[in-house]
């Protein structure tokens, strides 16, 4: 499938919120079985976490939620003219400043206040050099398999 083919099946059958979603695939974790903190958002049986990292658009972040589908290009191999998509279900969503991350509680008070003051006004921007969204995300176990004709097929896939 060629890359026109598969920008028209794109616009049928996902949507990317009028261009504002531009992400990508940062990370694919291994999940240890523990009964630690990170099953509260990664989930019991989930042996990947997913981390999808998205160009910060404020407008966006009200858009986001968890429990919402995300459908990740997959290149395993698919019959010809057909797509692959890995299924994940979002379990968490939060914005990040690149200024503040690097700000710790051990800092100097005064400086923590600078830092954060001078940050508020990014948030009401659409800046990306200083910002990202980040995903936590769970892959549900199937794939999704689209052809030229937008019929899909669900099989089983990244477990």
């Amino acid at each position: 499938m060629n890359r026109q083919e598969e920008k028209a099946i794109n616009s049928l059958c996902f949507t990317d919120f009028d261009g504002k979603f531009r992400g990508r695939l940062a990370a694919v974790i291994p999940r240890y079985f523990g009964g630690g903190e990170e099953a509260k958002v990664t989930g019991t049986a989930a042996r990947y976490q997913c981390r999808v990292k998205i160009e910060y658009q404020k407008d966006l972040m009200g858009l986001l939620e968890e429990g919402m589908l995300l459908a990740v290009r997959n290149f395993k191999r698919a019959s010809e003219g057909s797509v692959r998509y890995t299924l994940m279900e979002i379990s968490r969503v939060w914005p990040e400043h690149f200024g503040l991350r690097g700000l710790g509680d051990h800092g100097y008070y005064p400086m923590q206040f600078e830092i954060i003051e001078q940050s508020e006004e990014d948030w009401q921007t659409d800046d990306t050099s200083t910002m990202m969204i980040q995903i936590d995300a769970i892959p549900i176990n199937y794939d999704l398999i689209v052809n030229r004709e937008c019929e899909f097929e669900f099989v089983k896939g990244f477990s």
